[in-house]
Protein backbone atom coordinates (compact mmCIF):
# COMPACT_ATOMS: atom_id res chain seq x y z
CA UNK A 1 0.00 0.00 0.00
CA UNK A 2 1.31 3.07 -0.81
CA UNK A 3 1.24 6.44 1.41
CA UNK A 4 2.54 9.65 0.76
CA UNK A 5 5.33 8.90 -1.02
CA UNK A 6 8.77 10.82 -0.38
CA UNK A 7 10.44 10.16 -3.09
CA UNK A 8 9.37 8.63 -6.25
CA UNK A 9 10.05 5.16 -5.16
CA UNK A 10 8.44 1.85 -5.87
CA UNK A 11 6.50 -0.08 -3.20
CA UNK A 12 5.59 -3.30 -2.22
CA UNK A 13 2.27 -3.93 -4.59
CA UNK A 14 0.64 -0.93 -5.75
CA UNK A 15 1.46 0.61 -9.49
CA UNK A 16 2.27 3.99 -9.41
CA UNK A 17 -0.23 6.55 -9.15
CA UNK A 18 1.24 9.17 -11.22
CA UNK A 19 1.43 6.73 -14.15
CA UNK A 20 -2.42 6.97 -14.60
CA UNK A 21 -2.75 9.76 -16.62
CA UNK A 22 -5.71 12.35 -17.00
CA UNK A 23 -7.65 11.03 -14.04
CA UNK A 24 -10.52 13.32 -13.29
CA UNK A 25 -10.65 14.10 -9.31
CA UNK A 26 -13.45 14.66 -7.07
CA UNK A 27 -14.09 14.88 -3.32
CA UNK A 28 -17.11 11.81 -3.53
CA UNK A 29 -16.56 8.21 -2.10
CA UNK A 30 -18.72 6.10 -4.35
CA UNK A 31 -17.86 2.63 -2.71
CA UNK A 32 -19.69 0.12 -4.21
CA UNK A 33 -19.02 -2.86 -7.04
CA UNK A 34 -17.49 -4.71 -4.45
CA UNK A 35 -16.19 -8.07 -5.38
CA UNK A 36 -16.96 -10.74 -2.40
CA UNK A 37 -13.19 -11.17 -1.82
CA UNK A 38 -12.87 -7.57 -0.32
CA UNK A 39 -9.78 -6.48 1.12
CA UNK A 40 -9.27 -3.71 4.27
CA UNK A 41 -6.30 -1.99 4.36
CA UNK A 42 -5.74 0.11 7.88
CA UNK A 43 -3.19 2.53 7.98
CA UNK A 44 -1.11 4.40 10.85
CA UNK A 45 0.99 6.86 10.13
CA UNK A 46 3.37 6.71 13.14
CA UNK A 47 6.94 5.74 14.02
CA UNK A 48 9.37 6.22 16.34
CA UNK A 49 11.95 7.61 13.83
CA UNK A 50 12.15 7.55 10.18
CA UNK A 51 14.46 4.79 8.80
CA UNK A 52 16.50 6.01 5.70
CA UNK A 53 15.56 2.71 3.37
CA UNK A 54 12.21 4.11 3.71
CA UNK A 55 9.80 6.49 1.39
CA UNK A 56 6.93 6.42 3.17
CA UNK A 57 5.90 10.04 4.72
CA UNK A 58 5.18 9.10 8.66
CA UNK A 59 5.42 11.31 10.93
CA UNK A 60 6.70 10.68 15.23
CA UNK A 61 4.65 8.92 17.23
CA UNK A 62 2.57 10.98 19.66
CA UNK A 63 -0.08 9.25 21.99
CA UNK A 64 -2.04 11.95 22.03
CA UNK A 65 -2.47 12.46 18.06
CA UNK A 66 -2.64 8.91 17.40
CA UNK A 67 -5.50 8.88 19.80
CA UNK A 68 -7.36 11.46 17.90
CA UNK A 69 -5.96 9.72 14.67
CA UNK A 70 -8.02 6.55 15.22
CA UNK A 71 -10.85 8.31 16.29
CA UNK A 72 -11.29 9.24 12.95
CA UNK A 73 -9.95 6.08 11.46
CA UNK A 74 -14.23 4.43 13.24
CA UNK A 75 -15.69 7.55 11.86
CA UNK A 76 -14.28 6.43 8.55
CA UNK A 77 -14.85 2.86 8.93
CA UNK A 78 -18.50 3.47 10.37
CA UNK A 79 -19.63 5.67 7.26
CA UNK A 80 -18.14 3.80 5.18
CA UNK A 81 -19.74 0.28 5.94
CA UNK A 82 -23.15 2.16 6.08
CA UNK A 83 -22.68 3.29 2.27
CA UNK A 84 -21.82 0.14 1.21
CA UNK A 85 -24.05 -2.38 3.41
CA UNK A 86 -22.82 -5.92 5.11
CA UNK A 87 -20.18 -7.58 3.53
CA UNK A 88 -18.01 -10.36 4.02
CA UNK A 89 -14.55 -8.94 4.25
CA UNK A 90 -11.73 -11.83 3.31
CA UNK A 91 -8.75 -10.47 4.98
CA UNK A 92 -7.75 -6.95 7.16
CA UNK A 93 -4.12 -5.65 6.59
CA UNK A 94 -2.80 -3.27 9.54
CA UNK A 95 -0.12 -1.26 7.59
CA UNK A 96 1.75 2.24 8.02
CA UNK A 97 4.15 3.04 9.69
CA UNK A 98 4.72 1.09 12.51
CA UNK A 99 1.31 -0.16 13.52
CA UNK A 100 2.70 -2.47 16.60
CA UNK A 101 2.65 0.78 18.46
CA UNK A 102 -0.87 0.81 18.59
CA UNK A 103 -2.18 -0.39 22.06
CA UNK A 104 -4.46 -3.63 21.90
CA UNK A 105 -7.28 -2.08 22.88
CA UNK A 106 -7.00 0.41 19.57
CA UNK A 107 -6.94 -2.45 17.36
CA UNK A 108 -9.44 -4.27 19.07
CA UNK A 109 -11.74 -1.27 19.15
CA UNK A 110 -11.01 -1.10 15.17
CA UNK A 111 -11.99 -4.42 14.67
CA UNK A 112 -15.05 -4.35 16.71
CA UNK A 113 -16.01 -1.38 14.34
CA UNK A 114 -16.24 -3.50 11.83
CA UNK A 115 -17.61 -6.58 13.07
CA UNK A 116 -20.68 -4.09 13.32
CA UNK A 117 -20.83 -3.73 9.99
CA UNK A 118 -19.03 -6.32 8.21
CA UNK A 119 -18.24 -10.38 8.41
CA UNK A 120 -14.62 -10.80 9.06
CA UNK A 121 -15.26 -14.39 11.01
CA UNK A 122 -12.71 -16.44 8.87
CA UNK A 123 -10.97 -13.00 7.70
CA UNK A 124 -7.32 -12.92 7.74
CA UNK A 125 -5.53 -10.44 10.36
CA UNK A 126 -2.35 -9.33 9.02
CA UNK A 127 -0.55 -6.64 11.31
CA UNK A 128 2.85 -5.31 10.35
CA UNK A 129 5.54 -5.56 13.18
CA UNK A 130 8.93 -3.52 13.78
CA UNK A 131 10.82 -6.04 15.83
CA UNK A 132 11.39 -2.97 19.17
CA UNK A 133 8.08 -1.97 19.09
CA UNK A 134 5.74 -4.50 19.46
CA UNK A 135 4.75 -5.71 23.02
CA UNK A 136 4.44 -9.11 24.30
CA UNK A 137 1.28 -8.35 25.74
CA UNK A 138 0.40 -7.41 21.98
CA UNK A 139 1.27 -10.86 20.90
CA UNK A 140 -0.40 -12.63 23.38
CA UNK A 141 -3.27 -10.43 22.48
CA UNK A 142 -3.43 -11.43 18.57
CA UNK A 143 -2.40 -15.06 19.57
CA UNK A 144 -6.36 -15.03 20.78
CA UNK A 145 -7.51 -13.81 17.60
CA UNK A 146 -8.81 -16.15 14.87
CA UNK A 147 -6.36 -16.48 11.42
CA UNK A 148 -4.21 -13.70 12.65
CA UNK A 149 -0.36 -13.60 11.94
CA UNK A 150 2.41 -10.79 12.22
CA UNK A 151 4.46 -9.59 9.80
CA UNK A 152 7.90 -8.14 11.24
CA UNK A 153 9.86 -5.75 9.20
CA UNK A 154 13.66 -7.39 10.23
CA UNK A 155 15.63 -5.74 7.14
CA UNK A 156 18.96 -7.40 7.95
CA UNK A 157 20.05 -9.19 11.32
CA UNK A 158 23.55 -7.56 11.12
CA UNK A 159 23.90 -4.80 13.62
CA UNK A 160 26.30 -2.37 11.64
CA UNK A 161 23.55 -2.55 8.66
CA UNK A 162 20.82 -2.10 10.87
CA UNK A 163 22.60 0.80 13.10
CA UNK A 164 23.18 2.35 9.44
CA UNK A 165 19.72 1.80 8.95
CA UNK A 166 18.42 3.78 12.03
CA UNK A 167 16.44 0.66 12.93
CA UNK A 168 17.24 0.79 16.66
CA UNK A 169 17.17 -2.94 17.44
CA UNK A 170 19.72 -5.71 17.42
CA UNK A 171 19.85 -8.70 15.72
CA UNK A 172 19.81 -10.93 18.88
CA UNK A 173 16.35 -8.81 19.80
CA UNK A 174 14.82 -9.41 16.59
CA UNK A 175 15.89 -13.00 17.10
CA UNK A 176 14.31 -13.18 20.83
CA UNK A 177 11.32 -11.16 19.28
CA UNK A 178 10.44 -13.41 16.62
CA UNK A 179 10.88 -16.64 19.00
CA UNK A 180 8.24 -15.56 21.67
CA UNK A 181 5.81 -14.75 18.60
CA UNK A 182 6.32 -17.88 16.60
CA UNK A 183 5.66 -20.02 19.87
CA UNK A 184 2.87 -17.82 20.49
CA UNK A 185 1.22 -16.89 17.47
CA UNK A 186 2.74 -19.38 15.02
CA UNK A 187 2.04 -17.91 11.49
CA UNK A 188 4.76 -15.00 11.32
CA UNK A 189 6.09 -13.68 7.99
CA UNK A 190 9.56 -11.05 7.39
CA UNK A 191 10.63 -8.22 4.95
CA UNK A 192 14.04 -8.36 4.34
CA UNK A 193 16.31 -5.75 2.13
CA UNK A 194 19.22 -6.60 0.00
CA UNK A 195 21.63 -4.45 -1.90
CA UNK A 196 22.08 -2.31 1.45
CA UNK A 197 25.44 -0.70 0.87
CA UNK A 198 27.28 -2.10 3.44
CA UNK A 199 25.78 -5.55 2.60
CA UNK A 200 27.50 -8.30 1.18
CA UNK A 201 27.54 -11.86 0.51
CA UNK A 202 28.85 -12.81 3.48
CA UNK A 203 26.89 -10.84 5.40
CA UNK A 204 23.54 -12.40 3.35
CA UNK A 205 24.64 -15.37 4.02
CA UNK A 206 24.92 -14.88 8.03
CA UNK A 207 21.42 -13.49 8.03
CA UNK A 208 20.01 -16.23 5.79
CA UNK A 209 21.31 -18.76 8.35
CA UNK A 210 19.26 -17.14 11.19
CA UNK A 211 16.34 -16.41 8.81
CA UNK A 212 16.28 -20.53 8.65
CA UNK A 213 16.66 -20.68 12.01
CA UNK A 214 13.15 -18.26 11.94
CA UNK A 215 11.19 -20.72 10.02
CA UNK A 216 9.13 -17.86 8.63
CA UNK A 217 5.88 -19.01 6.60
CA UNK A 218 6.35 -15.85 4.07
CA UNK A 219 9.12 -13.82 2.97
CA UNK A 220 9.01 -10.26 1.44
CA UNK A 221 12.50 -9.47 -0.27
CA UNK A 222 13.03 -6.15 -1.48
CA UNK A 223 15.50 -4.56 -3.23
CA UNK A 224 17.00 -1.59 -2.07
CA UNK A 225 15.22 1.45 -4.18
CA UNK A 226 17.17 4.77 -3.41
CA UNK A 227 16.16 7.40 -1.97
CA UNK A 228 17.33 10.84 -1.49
CA UNK A 229 18.64 10.13 2.12
CA UNK A 230 20.51 7.35 0.86
CA UNK A 231 22.09 8.92 -1.97
CA UNK A 232 23.70 11.87 -0.09
CA UNK A 233 25.25 9.06 2.65
CA UNK A 234 26.05 6.04 0.40
CA UNK A 235 26.26 6.96 -3.23
CA UNK A 236 29.95 6.85 -3.96
CA UNK A 237 29.54 5.31 -6.92
CA UNK A 238 27.60 6.05 -10.14
CA UNK A 239 23.62 4.75 -10.51
CA UNK A 240 24.79 2.13 -12.69
CA UNK A 241 26.80 0.27 -10.26
CA UNK A 242 25.03 0.73 -7.39
CA UNK A 243 21.53 -1.31 -9.68
CA UNK A 244 24.22 -3.94 -10.87
CA UNK A 245 25.30 -4.67 -6.93
CA UNK A 246 21.91 -4.58 -6.45
CA UNK A 247 21.14 -7.23 -8.92
CA UNK A 248 23.49 -9.71 -8.04
CA UNK A 249 22.94 -9.63 -4.13
CA UNK A 250 18.84 -10.03 -4.90
CA UNK A 251 19.82 -12.60 -6.90
CA UNK A 252 21.77 -14.52 -4.37
CA UNK A 253 19.36 -14.33 -1.83
CA UNK A 254 16.68 -15.73 -4.22
CA UNK A 255 19.31 -18.70 -4.97
CA UNK A 256 19.48 -19.06 -1.21
CA UNK A 257 15.89 -18.74 -0.08
CA UNK A 258 14.61 -21.25 -2.97
CA UNK A 259 17.16 -23.56 -1.28
CA UNK A 260 15.47 -23.53 2.06
CA UNK A 261 12.21 -24.63 0.31
CA UNK A 262 10.82 -21.17 -0.14
CA UNK A 263 8.63 -20.83 -3.33
CA UNK A 264 8.77 -17.66 -5.10
CA UNK A 265 5.11 -16.85 -6.29
CA UNK A 266 5.90 -12.96 -7.06
CA UNK A 267 8.45 -10.55 -7.82
CA UNK A 268 8.98 -9.71 -4.46
CA UNK A 269 6.93 -12.37 -2.25
CA UNK A 270 7.91 -15.99 -1.25
CA UNK A 271 6.31 -18.57 0.60
CA UNK A 272 6.05 -21.77 2.24
CA UNK A 273 3.68 -24.83 2.96
CA UNK A 274 1.36 -22.62 0.33
CA UNK A 275 0.82 -19.65 3.11
CA UNK A 276 1.06 -16.34 1.10
CA UNK A 277 -0.51 -12.94 2.73
CA UNK A 278 -4.21 -12.60 1.54
CA UNK A 279 -3.87 -9.14 1.09
CA UNK A 280 -1.00 -9.31 -1.19
CA UNK A 281 -2.40 -11.92 -3.41
CA UNK A 282 -5.47 -10.29 -3.98
CA UNK A 283 -4.06 -7.32 -5.37
CA UNK A 284 -2.31 -9.17 -8.00
CA UNK A 285 -5.25 -10.91 -8.83
CA UNK A 286 -6.95 -7.85 -9.39
CA UNK A 287 -9.07 -7.67 -6.51
CA UNK A 288 -10.81 -4.93 -4.62
CA UNK A 289 -9.78 -3.55 -1.64
CA UNK A 290 -10.56 -0.42 0.88
CA UNK A 291 -7.79 2.01 2.21
CA UNK A 292 -8.98 3.13 5.76
CA UNK A 293 -6.25 6.47 7.16
CA UNK A 294 -4.78 9.21 6.26
CA UNK A 295 -2.89 9.06 2.70
CA UNK A 296 -4.48 5.30 1.97
CA UNK A 297 -6.00 4.29 -0.97
CA UNK A 298 -8.85 2.28 -2.12
CA UNK A 299 -9.53 0.41 -5.36
CA UNK A 300 -13.15 -0.39 -5.88
CA UNK A 301 -15.44 0.09 -9.19
CA UNK A 302 -13.43 1.65 -12.12
CA UNK A 303 -11.64 3.95 -9.62
CA UNK A 304 -8.56 4.76 -7.36
CA UNK A 305 -9.62 6.77 -4.27
CA UNK A 306 -6.96 8.85 -2.37
CA UNK A 307 -7.63 9.66 1.60
CA UNK A 308 -5.97 13.15 2.38
CA UNK A 309 -3.25 14.38 4.63
CA UNK A 310 -3.50 13.19 8.51
CA UNK A 311 -4.38 17.23 9.39
CA UNK A 312 -7.39 16.80 7.30
CA UNK A 313 -8.44 13.64 8.22
CA UNK A 314 -8.20 14.21 11.59
CA UNK A 315 -10.78 16.99 10.69
CA UNK A 316 -12.98 14.19 9.28
CA UNK A 317 -12.07 15.56 5.76
CA UNK A 318 -11.30 11.96 4.37
CA UNK A 319 -11.31 11.59 0.67
CA UNK A 320 -9.34 14.23 -1.17
CA UNK A 321 -9.07 12.73 -4.86
CA UNK A 322 -10.93 9.99 -7.04
CA UNK A 323 -8.82 8.59 -10.04
CA UNK A 324 -11.19 7.66 -12.95
CA UNK A 325 -9.87 4.92 -14.98
CA UNK A 326 -11.26 4.23 -18.44
CA UNK A 327 -11.06 0.94 -20.50
CA UNK A 328 -7.47 1.59 -21.45
CA UNK A 329 -6.33 2.70 -17.86
CA UNK A 330 -7.72 0.09 -15.77
CA UNK A 331 -6.09 -2.38 -18.67
CA UNK A 332 -2.49 -0.26 -17.90
CA UNK A 333 -3.15 -1.11 -14.04
CA UNK A 334 -3.80 -4.54 -14.23
CA UNK A 335 -0.95 -5.87 -16.62
CA UNK A 336 1.29 -3.69 -14.32
CA UNK A 337 -0.10 -5.67 -11.81
CA UNK A 338 0.56 -8.89 -13.30
CA UNK A 339 4.10 -8.09 -14.15
CA UNK A 340 4.71 -8.29 -10.35
CA UNK A 341 3.84 -12.10 -10.41
CA UNK A 342 6.35 -14.43 -12.26
CA UNK A 343 5.44 -17.66 -14.55
CA UNK A 344 4.34 -15.33 -17.10
CA UNK A 345 4.21 -15.58 -20.71
CA UNK A 346 2.71 -13.27 -23.71
CA UNK A 347 -0.51 -15.64 -24.39
CA UNK A 348 -1.67 -15.98 -20.91
CA UNK A 349 -2.00 -11.62 -21.52
CA UNK A 350 -3.84 -12.75 -24.82
CA UNK A 351 -6.47 -15.03 -23.26
CA UNK A 352 -7.29 -13.28 -20.42
CA UNK A 353 -7.29 -9.38 -22.12
CA UNK A 354 -8.15 -10.90 -25.63
CA UNK A 355 -6.29 -10.27 -29.49
CA UNK A 356 -6.27 -6.41 -29.15
CA UNK A 357 -3.38 -6.17 -26.59
CA UNK A 358 -1.41 -8.52 -29.04
CA UNK A 359 0.43 -5.85 -31.04
CA UNK A 360 1.03 -3.73 -27.58
CA UNK A 361 2.62 -6.72 -26.20
CA UNK A 362 4.84 -7.31 -28.73
CA UNK A 363 6.05 -3.64 -28.21
CA UNK A 364 6.29 -4.26 -24.54
CA UNK A 365 8.44 -7.10 -25.09
CA UNK A 366 10.63 -6.10 -27.35
CA UNK A 367 11.76 -3.21 -25.28
CA UNK A 368 11.82 -5.14 -22.32
CA UNK A 369 14.51 -7.44 -24.06
CA UNK A 370 16.42 -5.19 -25.29
CA UNK A 371 17.03 -3.65 -21.65
CA UNK A 372 16.88 -7.07 -20.35
CA UNK A 373 13.90 -7.01 -17.98
CA UNK A 374 12.68 -10.13 -19.47
CA UNK A 375 15.01 -13.39 -20.07
CA UNK A 376 13.37 -14.20 -23.16
CA UNK A 377 9.89 -13.79 -25.56
CA UNK A 378 8.80 -17.14 -23.90
CA UNK A 379 9.07 -15.97 -19.98
CA UNK A 380 8.15 -12.33 -19.72
CA UNK A 381 8.41 -12.48 -16.20
CA UNK A 382 10.89 -9.47 -14.61
CA UNK A 383 14.29 -10.12 -13.88
CA UNK A 384 15.61 -8.71 -11.30
CA UNK A 385 17.18 -6.23 -13.28
CA UNK A 386 13.36 -5.44 -14.46
CA UNK A 387 12.40 -5.39 -10.35
CA UNK A 388 15.39 -2.86 -9.68
CA UNK A 389 13.65 -0.67 -12.78
CA UNK A 390 10.12 -1.12 -11.72
CA UNK A 391 9.33 2.15 -12.22
CA UNK A 392 10.25 2.40 -15.64
CA UNK A 393 8.81 -0.81 -16.30
CA UNK A 394 5.69 1.13 -15.19
CA UNK A 395 6.14 3.77 -17.27
CA UNK A 396 6.65 1.88 -20.65
CA UNK A 397 4.27 -0.04 -20.18
CA UNK A 398 1.94 3.10 -19.70
CA UNK A 399 3.69 4.32 -22.86
CA UNK A 400 2.87 2.11 -25.32
CA UNK A 401 -1.37 1.78 -24.21
CA UNK A 402 -1.38 5.47 -23.93
CA UNK A 403 1.40 7.30 -25.65
CA UNK A 404 2.23 11.16 -24.67
CA UNK A 405 0.89 14.02 -26.99
CA UNK A 406 4.11 14.78 -27.65
CA UNK A 407 4.71 11.27 -29.50
CA UNK A 408 1.56 11.64 -31.20
CA UNK A 409 3.35 13.51 -34.20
Amino acid sequence: MVMNMKNKVPLNILPSISNIKEASCVNKHPLYNISSKLSLYIHFPFCMNSCLFCPIQTVRYDPSLAERYIKSLKKEIAGCFKMIGRHRVDNIHFGGGTPSLMKEREIEGILNIIRDYADIENAEILLEAHPKFISNSMIDYLSGLRNCTINFGIQSLNDVILSSMKRQCSGIEILRKIDFAKKRIGTIGIDYISGWPMSNYKIITEDIKYIESMEPDHISQYPLYLTSCLENLYLHDDREKFKIRTIQLSQYCENRFSSLGYCRYAIFYYQKKGFSHKYGRNQLDGGKWIGFGASAYSYIGDAVYVNSNIPEYIKGNFVSNQYKFDYTKRLVWNIIYNFRKIDLNKEGFIVKYGKLIEHPMDEIIKIFLDKQYIASEKDISLTWNGIVNIMDVEEIINNIFEPKETNRQ
